[in-house]
């Protein structure tokens, strides 16, 4: 299926959210490998989570760094792009034109607050968030 992303949301550890608004002349490109769905039912409800195992890599514009907004700030002074680059994203959302959201948990690595995993890189006008959780025999293949 096809659709028209207008937000992406980065759920931090902290349960702090850091959303950015998808402008159709900036850049963008994500790529999420190893996606596995697990269904749990309680009572009346089902729910439904999309766990990124293995490797995601999201491209930004750079133009994109001032767009960065916290919603329910707890970042002590820090711009959202800096808070940003702590580290600790434990899923992206996105949020369609049409009012649906697709949310993704990424690959996490270590046991604290810090996903080892996650590097964040501005190089060449672009932004790079990746998420690797790969065995080292398969980071040998480039995909990004």
């Amino acid at each position: 299926m096809n659709y028209i992303i207008n937000k992406i949301e980065f759920v931090l550890e902290n349960c702090e959210v850091i959303e950015l608004t998808i402008w159709r002349n900036f850049l963008f490109h994500s790529r999420f490998n190893d996606v596995r769905t697990s269904i749990d039912a309680q009572e009346e409800q089902l729910f439904e989570n999309r766990s990124c195992y293995e490797y995601a890599v999201l491209s930004l514009d750079s133009r994109y760094k001032e767009n960065f907004k916290i919603t329910n700030d707890g970042s002590s002074g820090k711009t959202a792009f800096e808070r940003l680059q702590y580290g600790d994203i434990t899923s992206v959302v996105f949020k369609t034109a049409y009012g649906g959201e697709h949310q993704i948990y990424v690959p996490w690595k270590g046991n604290g607050t810090i996903n080892k995993a996650c590097k964040i890189t501005e190089k060449d006008g672009k932004i790079l968030i990746k998420f690797d959780c790969r065995p080292w025999w398969k980071k040998l293949i480039k995909w990004w």
